[in-house]
C-alpha cells in the first residue's frame, strides 16, 4: 500500500482509505475499471482481513464510520455507504441503501 488517506473505526471494523495499484485492487487483486475508480475504501475485520471494498471516483479526504456506515468526503463530494458483513447479512431486511452527494455552491 502506497498511501494511506484516511483511516476510521467502529465497533469490529475498520475503513481504509487508499489509492488503487496501477493493476487493480491493493494487494495484487485486479478491478475492471480501475481508471475510473482510483480510490477505494477497505473494510477490515478485527483481524485486519479485508472483507469488503468500495471505489470511489473521488479523493477521500475525510472518512468517519459507525457500526453500519462508512462516510467519505472530499471538497465536493459526499459518499454514505450502508456496508454489511458475514455476521449482519442474514440479519437485513433485505434493502440495502448507498449514496453520492454533490455540493453545488
Amino acid at each position: 500500500m502506497s498511501r494511506l488517506y484516511a483511516i476510521a473505526s467502529s465497533s469490529d471494523h475498520c475503513v481504509l482509505a487508499v489509492p488503487q495499484s496501477e493493476d487493480g485492487l491493493p494487494g495484487g487483486g485486479t478491478s475492471i475499471g480501475a481508471a475510473e475508480y482510483p480510490y477505494v475504501l477497505m473494510l477490515c475485520n478485527s483481524l485486519g482481513t479485508t472483507v469488503d471494498t468500495k471505489q470511489l471516483t473521488f479523493e477521500p479526504l475525510h472518512v468517519a464510520m459507525t457500526a453500519n456506515y462508512v462516510f467519505a468526503a472530499s471538497k465536493e463530494h459526499f459518499h454514505a455507504w450502508h456496508f454489511r458483513t458475514a455476521k449482519t447479512w442474514t440479519h437485513v431486511d433485505g434493502s440495502y441503501t448507498e449514496q453520492l452527494y454533490n455540493y453545488v455552491d
